[in-house]
């Protein structure tokens, strides 16, 4: 979902430019309150705080919502009218399995692929019957409160059940909820707004602060409750409590805004979730109707926006708008565009600055729909004109509403009559002017209905037999329980024998990787850097994706296809912060081509295949280090900066959010440069190539040993996954050691095939355990993702590094060159090479006995035809599943000089 999600992001984008000051964004959501109550309305609550936003910023004087609370929140979070997923009747009920649908992206979605950081602190109500739901899984980095539609204010059960929580993990607090709330949101604004260890410019935030009051039960502070002694009704008295209650927290986290600083750029917005009930104590101050019905009491509610610099103090906006209207006009507002035809709702920037924009807001059709054990209501609102049609219902065995007898219709004229006491459908009969309007206005109802998704939904009060509730409200929607962090470390051009675990130079910190964790010493990779890093990222075969077999040249155009998820789009929308810091090469070309493009928050490196490890220059001369799109120009050795970024990235990450940390060095990748204090340590070294190169590797080995340090002294490592392989072997000519196999980088040999590899999780990986079968990097997004408790579908081809032994597979790479095409497959234990001249002059087919020969001495093919065959064949169709047009998936290496006319960018920021 979230490739979709980034795909149609940039889609709608072309042309787009990014606000210069994008707001923080405080969207408070209260929960059943009278449109009549608060005091800017004339309401009798104590509401200061309430009044003070009324006072310093614009009232929506006609803002609709829908006549329940799932149904608004849906609106609220996708911009849609609800009835388009099949929740547009009912709130959820304790005993409903339906949610949110996954493919809709939802506001803290839009938001986070933006760059905001996003919490939702309150009452989530969208979902609680499959992980899939929980807002972590939706987008949200933190979330508070309860995922069911009411608690306890002071038990914070419903039922005999807890559903209160933090991230998925169920808490026991003591306290009033609403205070518990208003607490929560405090801590995270003053860590949102904390100004990041490096000096940057921290991210804006957005928070959803949903309030369940003065939603029922009805229970207040006894102070609040006090303060409306003189009310008899004690129903009215409670709720009168619990919104100064209320009213008192939101005071809290306005004061949290201002002390961060933050309050002068931030979008705050108040709205109610639907109209009061009046049995349950509130008033809708005059209108008819209320919660449940789609008269103007139910559906018509308090809404105040407060944007310093655009929003003007104490004003009013009486035109219709809706809730359908805030994905869009936060979107917008956060320089997430989006395609137009995306949202039902419009944009309502253009209104909120006064005076507004002329024809800013044109007339539309504004829906309505609810259902209860006597009526099906719908409505329509069109400008000042509104007709409303009820039809009575009978409840059936199933617990679904069957009509009962013919539709009621009122005809209204909202201007004329707000407060809806004079029904105008029986005047249209003789009134030809009248009747037009009616019948525009039931045509449009008419294409409403037209979008319901099905099936009826069910009705009943009353829990289906045999339901049984849970012992937490949270346990079928709980994310995995200590989801762990992810660290993928990569080396570039490794050789297999360069490390300490395999007989090589002391290299501690990997082999503390190894020693402390299992080491696969038959790890496949490609045999060279941009497919082994397109496999790692999505999982998919390489040849699938059009990267098989040559790296990206600073001319190339290709990069990961759009549509294909990434493990840092997965890893994000399941609440992980994500980040890509040094090489990306994986394409430059394109916006949609970059890592904070396909799901990274952060990234901080190179985005060519070679740079310099002094100047940062790529071997064009181009300049080519960054910071999320931006050129980053600073000394320093790059494996140093890298590993800098890195334990900065790490120490300024909430400690509730899991990570995903991807660190592809270039190192020990050409130029051979190296800081001359490392260079002494290997002055023994005769050879001035391999002392570079053993430099550079200790250089590698010192910066892991601080990543590893970061993730020890915050607290991650001991629940952290961390996974070390290089992308393929060392070159043949290069002064890398590939241990006893033959080959080195770009050939279909072992040399460049096997990669040290090792993987590290106290408690799932065994310390000291050496896994001996053939595994490949096809195998890392699923290990991964699995450990974050997300199973992709369709499945990856891999198979988890560790969940035992993977079935019988051929695993594929090939290798080309300016004269050569070079494929291997390997079914173990035997291995397939295919050499073929481009201009088809010699085409070689050799078959080793890995098992027997690792170091692929002895050809074996005269000896095994079959298996010849079988392996050639399998080639065969692996080369067909290259996609059409092919990509570099299957032609020659366009070699080492650029095309007549190509010239590099100043930049690769720019360029890229």
């Amino acid at each position: 979902m979230w490739a979709v999600l980034a795909a149609l992001i940039l889609a709608g984008c072309v042309g787009a430019q990014e606000p210069p000051h994008r707001p923080d964004i405080l969207v408070v959501l209260s929960d059943d309150l009278g449109a009549g109550d608060p005091g800017f309305r004339g309401g009798p609550a104590h509401t200061p705080n309430l009044d003070r936003l009324a006072a310093e910023g614009l009232q929506l004087d006609r803002f609709y919502v829908q006549p329940l609370c799932t149904p608004t929140r849906a609106a609220l979070m996708t911009g849609r009218w609800p009835i388009r997923f099949g929740l547009q009747y009912r709130p959820l009920r304790p005993w409903d399995t339906r949610g949110l649908p996954a493919e809709v992206p939802i506001l803290p979605e839009v938001l986070h692929s933006a760059g905001y950081r996003t919490a939702v602190i309150g009452k989530w109500h969208l979902g609680h019957g499959d992980p899939g739901q929980h807002p972590n899984r939706r987008g949200v980095d933190h979330f508070y409160g309860l995922l069911t539609g009411a608690v306890d204010y002071w038990s914070h059960r419903r039922g005999d059940a807890p559903d209160w929580q933090r991230n998925g993990v169920t808490v026991q607090e003591e306290g009033y909820a609403t205070d518990l709330l208003a607490a929560e949101a405090e801590r995270w604004i003053a860590a949102a707004t904390a100004p990041p260890p490096d000096g940057g410019e921290r991210p804006p935030f957005f928070l959803l602060l949903a309030f369940n009051a003065p939603h029922t039960p009805l229970q207040a502070p006894p102070a609040d409750e006090a303060a409306h002694a003189d009310e008899k009704d004690p129903a009215r008295r409670a709720y009168l409590g619990m919104v100064d209650a209320m009213d008192r927290a939101l005071g809290r986290v306005l004061a949290a805004l201002e002390r961060a600083g933050a309050a002068d750029h931030t979008l705050v917005l108040f709205l109610n979730d639907n109209g009061g009930a009046r049995r349950e104590g509130a008033r809708n101050g005059g209108r008819r109707g209320g919660k449940g019905t789609c008269f103007e009491g139910g559906i018509r509610v308090p809404a105040i926006v407060r944007w310093p610099g655009v929003t003007p103090a104490g004003g009013h906006d009486p035109e219709p708008a809706a809730v359908i209207d805030l994905l869009p006009t936060l979107a917008a507002a956060a320089g997430a565009a989006l395609p137009a035809d995306w949202s039902d709702g419009v944009d309502l920037r253009a209104r909120w600055r006064q005076p507004p924009a002329a024809g800013s807001l044109p007339p539309r059709p504004l829906f309505f729909g609810a259902l209860d054990e006597r009526f099906l209501s719908t409505a329509v609102v069109l400008g000042d004109h509104k007709l409303v049609r009820r039809v009575p219902l009978a409840v059936d065995a199933e617990g679904v509403g069957r009509p009962r007898g013919p539709a009621e219709e009122w005809l209204l004229d909202l201007a004329a009559d707000p407060h809806e006491r004079t029904n105008l459908a029986p005047a249209a009969a003789a009134d030809p002017a009248l009747a037009a309007v009616r019948d525009r206005l039931a045509a449009e109802l008419e294409r409403f209905a037209a979008l319901d998704v099905g099936p009826p939904p069910e009705i009943r009060s009353a829990p289906p037999p045999g339901w049984e509730p849970p012992r937490d409200w949270g346990d079928a929607s709980r994310p995995p329980a200590a989801r762990p962090d992810l660290v993928l470390i990569v080396a570039d051009d490794l050789g297999w024998g360069d490390v300490g675990f395999h007989g090589g130079p002391a290299t501690p910190a990997i082999d503390r990787i190894a020693a402390e964790g299992v080491r696969f010493e038959n790890f496949q990779a490609m045999a060279l850097c941009t497919p082994t890093r397109a496999a790692l990222l999505t999982g998919v075969d390489p040849m699938e994706l059009g990267l098989a077999s040559s790296p990206l040249r600073p001319w190339d155009e290709d990069g990961l296809p759009p549509g294909v998820p990434t493990l840092a789009e997965r890893l994000r929308a399941a609440g992980y912060a994500t980040a890509c810091i040094g090489k990306w090469h994986l394409g430059h070309a394109r916006p949609e081509q970059h890592p904070n493009a396909r799901g990274f928050d952060r990234f901080y490196g190179c985005l060519n295949g070679y740079v310099d490890y002094r100047s940062h220059r790529s071997r064009d001369g181009a300049h080519d280090w960054q910071r999320d799109g931006e050129p980053v120009v600073v000394r320093g050795y790059a494996t140093r900066l890298l590993a800098a970024e890195a334990e900065r990235w790490i120490r300024n990450r909430p400690s509730e959010q899991p990570l995903f940390l991807y660190l592809p060095f270039t190192a020990p990748h050409l130029p051979l440069q190296a800081p001359g204090a490392t260079l002494e340590r290997f002055a023994a070294e005769a050879d001035p190539d391999r002392r570079a190169y053993l430099a550079m590797v200790a250089e590698l080995d010192d910066a892991v040993g601080r990543v590893l340090a970061a993730l020890e002294e915050t607290g991650r490592l001991e629940k952290a996954l961390v996974l070390f392989l290089s992308d393929n072997g060392n070159a043949r000519d290069e002064p890398g050691v590939n241990g006893p196999f033959r080959g080195g980088k770009g050939s279909p040999f072992e040399g460049a095939l096997r990669v040290p590899a090792a993987l590290r999780w106290p408690g799932h990986a065994v310390a000291g355990a050496v896994a001996a079968e053939r595994r490949s990097v096809l195998d890392v997004a699923p290990t991964l993702l699995a450990a974050a408790g997300m199973a992709p579908a369709p499945p990856l081809p891999g198979h988890d590094l560790l969940a035992g032994l993977p079935p019988p597979r051929i695993l594929f790479s090939a290798a080309h060159t300016q004269d050569w095409r070079n494929y291997a497959a390997v079914r173990w234990p035997w291995k397939y090479v295919r050499r073929q001249a481009l201009d088809g002059s010699v085409e070689r087919h050799l078959l080793f006995d890995l098992a027997a020969d690792p170091g692929e001495q002895h050809d074996r093919a005269a000896d095994e035809p079959d298996i010849l065959a079988e392996l050639s064949a399998a080639v065969d169709a692996w080369r067909r599943r290259a996609p059409a047009g092919g990509g570099s998936a299957d032609a020659g290496d366009r070699g080492p000089s650029p095309p007549p006319g190509w010239t590099p960018p100043a930049d690769w920021a720019a360029g890229g």
